[in-house]
């Protein structure tokens, strides 16, 4: 598997395991059961795993195919219904096993709850994601008569419902939503742990930060903001998932970073307010430090 994905076992880390690993041992589940991932890792024949691990790696490929072709039409739905309180989309050409991978990008892109539900004959499933104000599950609670039965936590959830009840359990979250949500939790929240120089952006300080390690929900990846930035460069990459490749300056060093997402070229200046994260990438062979961008803004004064 570290040979499909082109990864040094050395190298591996939490991040390796979440966002290379894990998605190619997911990806067979998503498209149709898990088998080949539990064989990857039961057998002890060198030959069938290798090809296990390619199997699976395509199947990876082609779940980011698929997911991107519902991203576009979940966006286009969305777009169509004009701004919401919470989405629930539903349609024939969403994967069970995708949804919730779609309204997670659905729902940060626009950040409103949203749920996507594959539709099948009679009885369909779907995920749910939310944002920081909606406990989405206990909106779902309020809702039990309508669903066949649900679970999740505050921000996720899974549902399984008659489709006969789809548009009232829309209407309902609907109405839940206008009652508990004011203007202020439309905003996306963005904790900043540290300010700093965008000179401790270094692979020293990268280093310290995997001793906290692994991140995710009650431990976020620590982020920083670095104030009047020199931008150097701004240029769309990503055809599938629009992107800004970025060169930041303290003016005398220039940092690579990226910003994930389409970002306003009316409020990009020559010096910015950057909020990111740290990350090691690899290119060419050569491990190199990277800034992610969370946010930006043009610098005061």
């Amino acid at each position: 598997m570290f040979a499909e994905a082109q990864v040094k076992p050395e190298k591996v880390d939490a991040g390796t395991v979440g966002y290379v690993l894990g998605p190619r041992l997911n990806a067979a589940g998503r498209l149709d059961n898990a088998m080949a991932s539990y064989n990857l890792l039961t057998t002890s024949a060198a030959e069938e795993a290798t090809g296990l691990a390619q199997h699976l790696g395509a199947q990876n490929r082609e779940r980011q195919q698929r997911m991107m072709q519902m991203v576009a039409q979940a966006r286009q739905e969305v777009q169509a219904l004009g701004d919401q309180p919470l989405y629930v989309l539903a349609s024939e050409a969403y994967t069970v096993g995708i949804v919730g991978l779609v309204a997670s990008r659905i729902t940060d892109e626009f950040y409103r709850p949203t749920i996507v539900i594959a539709l099948e004959e009679e009885e369909s499933k779907g995920s749910a994601r939310s944002i920081h104000a909606f406990h989405i599950t206990h909106a779902l609670d309020a809702c039990q008569d309508l669903l066949v039965k649900h679970g999740g936590h505050a921000a996720a959830a899974g549902l399984t419902i008659k489709n006969e009840n789809i548009a009232a359990l829309r209407d309902a979250l609907g109405s839940i939503a206008r009652e508990q949500l004011t203007d202020e939790d439309w905003v996306p929240l963005l904790k900043i742990d540290w300010a700093q120089p965008l000179t401790q952006a270094s692979g020293e300080t990268l280093a310290l930060l995997a001793g906290l390690a692994p991140y995710g929900v009650g431990n976020p990846t620590p982020t920083f903001v670095s104030n009047n930035v020199q931008m150097r460069d701004a240029r769309p990459v990503g055809n599938e998932r629009p992107a800004l490749k970025l060169k930041l300056s303290d003016g005398r060093a220039i940092w690579d970073a990226i910003y994930f997402g389409q970002f306003p070229s009316e409020r990009l200046a020559t010096r910015m307010d950057v909020v990111y994260t740290l990350q090691s990438s690899t290119w060419n062979g050569q491990q190199r430090l990277e800034l992610v961008v969370k946010d930006m803004r043009p610098a005061e004064g």
